[in-house]
């Protein structure tokens, strides 16, 4: 099993919507998003949305996100087709039982335009 881990969001401060670049996961059979959030003045919260394309554009989202986050910390987000999903527990936000898409991303979601500060890492897991 090969595992990839990429920083797509440097820790900083964000008041809007923000999407990471789509990346092509050919061969991947899990996601796991880590949303380490260091700085919180709103109360609307943040959440992650994973997006699959289809081949003219079209763009869909593939997950809820889970409950928006309030508060600072570090939170678990999951798909995976290779086994029954587990509950949500502890810092793990949302366990979705899907298979990866061909081409995704990841819109981190602002419920105010208040400032979170927070980075955001993607780990990927190939299904060889």
């Amino acid at each position: 099993m090969y595992k990839n881990r990429i920083d797509v969001l440097p820790v900083a401060a964000r008041t809007a919507n923000t999407a990471i670049r789509p990346i092509v996961a050919r061969y991947t059979a899990s996601l796991r998003l880590y949303l380490n959030v260091s700085a919180v003045s709103g109360t609307g919260g943040i959440y992650p949305v994973v997006r699959g394309y289809d081949p003219y554009g079209g763009v869909v989202e593939l997950t809820n996100g889970g409950d928006a986050i309030t508060q600072t910390g570090v939170y678990a987000y999951e798909m995976n087709s290779l086994n029954t999903p587990s509950d949500a527990v502890g810092s793990i936000r949302e366990v979705t039982g899907r298979s990866v898409p061909y081409q995704f991303d990841v819109l981190v979601k602002h419920l105010d335009a208040s400032s979170y500060t927070y980075a955001l890492t993607v780990e990927m897991v190939d299904d060889d």
